[in-house]
């Protein structure tokens, strides 16, 4: 029985061989799992370094477009201030060259309800008018004159004149002014067709011309002086002028708004709400 083990351990496998291949491949694997736990450890310090220099990256970015975009806001509020000055600039041209407009446009003398007659000379008819009011006038003191179309049956079209020099016009009209009681279309009756009615005998008006912007003007103020917002309204020298009170300075209007601004601040001043005043 004995002799039968010794032989089969003899004559079988070596088991310390068997352990040694074992403990071969225990160390193979060994080996292998710190290669790969290595190379695991390497690859996750990468991406982390990957990530920390994305991080980076991204917060440069970020400060980059923080920093341009406070540059940006600055350039905007800029351009706002920039654009907020031209407009200034624009308004402040514009209302210069309303103002040259209009001065050119009142240079002109409109004279209102002169009665039209066939083959007319109007030249005799302004010479009436200026012997009414004591004016000596001359065609020679004209640069130009002439009446305008007629655009509405109900109205007789006015009378132009400009006269060359701008003292001889301010004397005319001081004249017109102080003589204008005498100034009516009696006339011209024997240069019309008048009949001696005394209901159609209407006054002649001699005035600055205006252009169709301070006419308008011109009508709602005079809705404010009814309302008692301004006491005093005039135009002269292409200039439309109102006054709050007897002893006021001067204001000058030049659109809607001036109107509006004085309105606002006679509210203020007797603390009532505006109300807007229609033509």
């Amino acid at each position: 029985m004995q002799g039968s083990r010794n032989q089969e351990w003899s004559g079988g496998a070596n088991p310390m061989a068997a352990v040694s291949i074992i403990l071969e491949r225990l160390e193979q694997l060994h080996k292998e799992l710190v290669s790969f736990k290595t190379e695991a450890m390497l690859e996750n310090q990468q991406t982390i370094q990957s990530i920390q220099n994305l991080e980076v990256s991204i917060k440069s970015s970020i400060k980059a477009l923080e920093d341009e975009f406070t540059v940006l806001k600055q350039e905007c509020v800029e351009l706002k201030k920039e654009n907020a000055s031209l407009k200034k600039e624009m308004d402040l041209i514009k209302v210069r060259t309303d103002d040259q407009y209009n001065r050119s446009i009142s240079d002109v003398i409109r004279i209102s309800n002169v009665p039209f007659s066939d083959n007319e000379d109007i030249f005799h008819k302004l010479t009436l008018i200026s012997n009414t009011v004591n004016f000596q006038l001359t065609k020679e003191m004209l640069d130009f004159y002439y009446r305008t179309s007629k655009v509405n049956d109900k109205y007789v079209p006015p009378i132009l004149i400009k006269f060359i020099r701008q003292n001889e016009k301010i004397n005319f009209l001081a004249a017109c002014k102080k003589n204008r009681a005498s100034l009516t279309t009696k006339l011209f009756r024997a240069t019309s067709s008048m009949s001696d009615n005394s209901a159609n005998i209407l006054p002649i008006y001699v005035s600055e011309n205006m252009s169709k912007q301070l006419y308008n003007l011109m009508l709602k103020g005079k809705d404010y002086l009814k309302a008692g917002v301004i006491s005093f309204i005039w135009y002269r020298n292409g200039i439309l002028r109102v006054r709050k009170h007897q002893g006021d300075p001067a204001i000058i209007i030049r659109c809607q708004t001036d109107l509006f601004m004085l309105e606002r601040n006679t509210c203020e001043e007797n603390e009532i709400v505006p109300t807007e005043i229609s033509v």
